[in-house]
């Protein structure tokens, strides 16, 4: 058998040597008992090495390879020092090649990280949804508020934008035929950092021709639930200290989320501004809606066990089905953070256009023909890759679970 790796610890004895061998897998224990001599002036710690041998057990037990051949592949001259004590957190977010090879944690991160990610494909692909791509590069920024990173492409002379969301164009694969789709791939909002806020982030989202939000909200459920135990091995898992359980989802009204964590169940609009004002020093309530914003700020950070939030504000949803002022809408917290957002779609071309134009921003005209043309009762759903993998590996910060993630 052939194994290759980096060489993290050599022990020489008279007639033996043990070298620790990581790959980005597992470690390895080699032992080697031929031409000690040579090979004790070939290796060094931070090699990488090409090891021909044997599987076996040491006199203590140890399961070990024994080796019969060994090939340098790559010399190293700045190993980091024998105990590595001095890798920071800001160097392995700098130098993640540095991390992986003397970080064990980092190592199983990304291994869960990268199998999560085969395992919500092939959740899709046994449901007979079809992969699709649609464009990083877009003329027009839309599918969610948010601010997007602008480009400008020199031959044509125009400003481009990097996608903020693939929604509107997902949804003009819809009314082209297609009926299960999903898209797994990289967002992009020029916006704050914080350790749940990348401005590069991952997301794999998906639309259900025939479906309403709350056939999604079961769909989601499901796929959660079978790639959490997929990828982890159990539905119980610890975040933070605290116990998640992925066999039960709870939904909430937001009015009933806001009596439940702050016993609040007779709300006025005064003392909401007045909280609202005083924590976050916002100004622009007038044009917001008080519940929904005094939820986003105060309560949603509560919300530990995997939970619906339902009844939502059009304000804050334009690309949601209306029904009396509240729109069929869920989003999914889990642990204080948002992991899925989903809904009912708004097929009607002239109330879409009327949304748009109340943003006051530049829009998709072309979205708006083709829901003209004729987009069929469909549902969507978009979930947050990154901060599953940190509920599922209990990483506090996004920066642990993204290879390489961007830094000031």
């Amino acid at each position: 058998m052939k194994k290759i790796g980096r060489i993290l610890n050599i022990r020489n004895f008279k007639k033996i040597i043990f070298i620790k061998l990581i790959n980005i897998k597992k470690n390895l224990q080699i032992v080697i008992k031929k031409n000690i001599k040579k090979i004790k002036k070939k290796i060094k710690i931070g090699y990488v090495i090409k090891v021909y041998g044997k599987y076996g057990k040491t006199k203590s037990g140890e399961k070990s390879i024994f080796c019969k051949k060994i090939k340098i592949l790559s010399k190293c001259n700045i190993f980091p020092n024998k105990y590595f004590k001095n890798v920071s957190k800001e160097l392995s977010y700098r130098k993640r090649y540095v991390d992986l090879v003397i970080n064990k944690k980092s190592r199983y991160v990304f291994n869960k990280r990268f199998n999560l990610i085969k395992n919500i494909r092939k959740f899709f692909y046994k449901k007979k949804f079809t992969e699709v791509e649609t464009p990083i590069l877009n003329k027009i920024y839309s599918g969610a508020d948010a601010e997007p990173f602008i480009t400008n492409h020199n031959f044509l002379k125009k400003k481009n934008y990097l996608r903020i969301s693939p929604e509107l164009n997902l949804k003009k694969l819809i009314v082209g035929g297609y009926e299960k789709i999903f898209e797994i791939g990289k967002n992009f909002r020029n916006e704050g950092c914080s350790k749940i806020h990348n401005p590069e982030f991952s997301m794999v989202e998906y639309y259900y021709v025939d479906k309403n939000y709350l056939d999604i909200m079961k769909f989601t459920k499901k796929m959660i639930k079978n790639v959490v135990k997929k990828t982890i091995g159990k539905k119980k898992i610890i975040f933070d200290n605290k116990i998640l359980n992925f066999n039960k989802f709870k939904i909430l009204k937001i009015k009933e989320a806001l009596f439940k964590y702050k016993k609040i169940n007779n709300i006025s609009k005064n003392f909401l501004i007045k909280k609202i004002l005083k924590k976050t020093k916002i100004l622009s309530y007038k044009k917001k809606n008080l519940i929904y914003q005094y939820f986003d700020e105060f309560i949603s950070k509560k919300i530990i066990e995997p939970t619906f939030i339902i009844g939502h504000p059009k304000i804050f949803s334009p690309l949601a089905l209306e029904r009396k002022g509240i729109v069929e809408r869920f989003e999914l917290f889990i642990a204080g953070m948002e992991i899925a957002n989903g809904f009912s779609e708004l097929n009607i071309a002239k109330e879409q256009k009327k949304r748009f134009e109340k943003q006051k921003n530049d829009y998709d005209i072309d979205f708006i023909k083709a829901l003209k043309f004729g987009l069929p009762k469909t549902a969507g759903c978009g979930v947050g890759i990154d901060r599953l993998v940190m509920l599922l590996t209990n990483c506090k910060n996004i920066k642990d679970v993204i290879l390489f993630p961007f830094m000031k």
